[in-house]
């Protein structure tokens, strides 16, 4: 109501609001969005909503149609990404709504509470020389837990930081503050600005694309800020690393980040930027792979290798076995050793175990687990074989039981055997050599199952050598000519 006032006074409209969601396969965070939309403190007339569907296949666009018959629907035969799919939609807008005074690019996993909207809106409007505004993100199961407030580019390392309140400037009486770029979490954009600017490039396909924009704007002249009093919620981004997709999400993060300093950095600061970064995708993949994640470390080296050779857009990563039972039976395993270090997991494996010990005339159970969860929770336990270990000061395994652990699983094994262990295999386990399956016992879900590829650790210090130096001496074209030779680090 109080917005509705205010726009009275001024005696003009409130700006016209297009909203643009894009989604695939999420049709309840999708029909929870729209819902909290539908409860926004602005003028109904003033706003209109786009929703892109990316070829989706749980009936997202079906049920939308349905219960938010307002709502237009641009539905698409194949996955554009989140750059091709935000682009869609303000083509659309910029086709059919000429007069549209703002776009608003949403996560279609995000919540909005009621206000959200005005205040980035009040924002720019207060800031005629800023072209896009950002919420402050919050955590949805953690709502004291503070995401970003925007971000800003490190353009020493190559990386990003996010705001928290600890880097750059405070934010003025306003709650406003300038900073590099906002995640299109929740995006306010200036339509005119947009044309001016552009839009996504669609080489990225997911990842960096809004960090490339936020600083193309600030390349333009326009100032890109960050408001504390439009909060939304969303899920944490720190829990897509013990999934399938961080293979994925790692390829494009690579690959998409030695694009954006390949392009907005220049002379020997570009060449050791970009080695800098390559070094340290090859340190990170290594560490990946002695933990049995040989294709999230692929994924890094196929980045790397696309980005040399210009490859961009939607990549085929082919990815690593996940289903246990099939993977079981095909392997005619003897033994598995299962691998339970705390408490609560053990308490979560209990379906896992129930299932493997109804099979126990095919295989053979040995448990790793500390003396102490042993002695607390033997019921369960009593018909495998064990493998405890008495956990050091700090919760971890010393040394000596590492060793004795490992040998006892040497001497333990016939056949084929199988290591079942959490979503992080300790590196001691993954030297076994052994398949790991790597499960997430809360979600009763395995993630994947992989084993150490040595011959590809073996090869990693020769590629990182080789990499760092072609970044050194050589690095690639820039694939974009929208000022290309701008720098936006001031130093």
């Amino acid at each position: 109501m109080a917005t509705r006032e205010l726009h009275q006074e001024k005696e003009k409209p409130a700006p016209f609001v297009s909203i643009i969601i894009v989604t695939w396969n999420k049709k309840k965070d999708v029909l929870n969005l729209l819902e909290a939309l539908s409860k926004l403190d602005y003028p109904v007339d003033r706003l209109e909503t786009v929703l892109v569907d990316n070829a989706s296949t749980d009936g997202t666009a079906e049920q939308v149609h349905l219960k938010y018959p307002a709502v237009s629907i641009l539905k698409h035969t194949e996955n554009l990404g989140g750059s091709g799919g935000f682009n869609a939609g303000m083509r659309w807008i910029l086709a059919n709504r000429p007069n549209s005074d703002y776009l608003w690019l949403l996560d279609n996993d995000v919540l909005v509470p009621p206000e959200s909207l005005d205040m980035l809106v009040r924002a720019l409007e207060s800031r005629p020389d800023a072209a896009v505004c950002g919420s402050k993100i919050l955590d949805q199961q953690n709502p004291q837990e503070l995401i970003e407030v925007g971000a800003y580019i490190d353009y020493r390392r190559g990386d990003i930081r996010q705001n928290r309140g600890t880097t750059h400037q405070q934010p003025g009486a306003d709650g406003i503050e300038e900073v590099d770029y906002v995640a299109a979490c929740s995006l306010l954009v200036r339509t005119s600005a947009l044309k001016s600017v552009g839009l996504w490039h669609e080489d990225f396909f997911i990842y960096w694309d809004d960090m490339e924009w936020g600083v193309r704007f600030k390349t333009f002249g326009y100032r890109v800020l960050a408001t504390h009093h439009s909060i939304v919620y969303h899920p944490s981004w720190a829990g897509r690393t013990s999934d399938k997709s961080v293979i994925w999400r790692n390829y494009y993060r690579a690959r998409n980040g030695l694009c954006f300093f390949n392009h907005y950095s220049s002379g020997l600061k570009r060449r050791l930027i970009l080695g800098r970064m390559i070094l340290r995708f090859h340190l990170i993949g290594a560490n990946n792979c002695l933990r049995c994640e040989t294709a999230v470390s692929g994924a890094f080296s196929e980045a790397i290798d696309d980005f040399f050779k210009g490859r961009y857009g939607k990549k085929s990563l082919s990815l690593p076995e996940s289903d246990l039972e099939r993977f079981l039976k095909i392997r005619k395993s003897e033994d598995i050793f299962i691998f339970l270090p705390q408490k609560t997991m053990i308490q979560m494996a209990e379906p896992l175990l129930a299932q493997l010990l109804l099979y126990e005339g095919a295989f053979r159970l040995h448990l790793i687990v500390s003396n102490a969860e042993w002695k607390e929770r033997p019921s369960l336990l009593h018909r495998s074989n064990l493998l405890t270990f008495r956990p050091d000061a700090s919760g971890g395994i010393t040394m000596i039981d590492k060793i004795r652990i490992l040998l006892s699983i040497r001497s333990r094994m016939n056949g084929k055997p199988v290591l079942i262990t959490p979503p992080l295999t300790p590196r001691f386990l993954a030297m076994t050599g052994l398949p790991v399956a790597k499960v997430d016992f809360e979600k009763g879900e395995t993630i994947t199952i992989q084993q150490l590829n040595v011959p590809h650790l073996l090869r990693s210090p020769f590629h990182t050598v080789q990499d760092v130096f072609r970044a050194l001496v050589s690095p690639p074209k820039r694939i974009w000519r929208v000022s290309e030779a701008i720098d936006p680090d001031p130093s």
